[in-house]
C-alpha cells in the first residue's frame, strides 16, 4: 500500500493529519519531502486579490444594492427621531422652528 500523507514534524515524532488505519506497531518505510515554508505575512492575501473584482458588473450591482440598503436604514432610523412636543426633556429638534431658532 502505498499512501502520501501530510503531517508535522514534532521532534523525532511525525503527526500525520489522518488515521492511517494501521494497527499499533506496525512497521512502515517512510519517504520525506519536506514543504517550503511560506514567506506571506498577515495581509498578504487581501494584497493578492487587490482589484480582482474590478470589472465585475455582478458584484457592483451587489455592492449597489447594499448601499441602498444603508441609506435606507439611515432614513428609517433619522425618522424615528420625531419631535415629542409633551415630552420637555426631549433633545430633539422641533422640526416646525427652523434651526437658527435653537440658537
Amino acid at each position: 500500500m502505498t499512501k502520501i500523507l501530510q503531517g508535522t514534524v514534532h521532534g523525532r515524532i511525525i503527526q500525520i493529519e489522518e488515521d492511517l488505519g494501521l494497527s499499533d506497531g506496525q512497521e512502515v518505510e517512510i519517504q520525506l519531502q519536506v514543504k517550503p515554508k511560506s514567506h506571506s505575512k498577515p495581509g498578504d492575501g487581501f494584497l493578492r486579490t487587490e482589484g480582482a473584482l474590478t470589472d465585475d458588473n455582478e458584484w457592483d450591482a451587489i455592492m449597489a444594492e447594499i448601499r441602498q440598503a444603508r441609506k435606507q436604514e439611515r432614513h428609517s432610523a433619522i425618522a424615528e427621531l420625531e419631535y415629542d412636543p409633551g415630552n420637555k426633556h426631549s433633545h430633539k429638534r422641533d422640526p416646525r422652528k427652523p434651526w437658527h431658532a435653537l440658537w
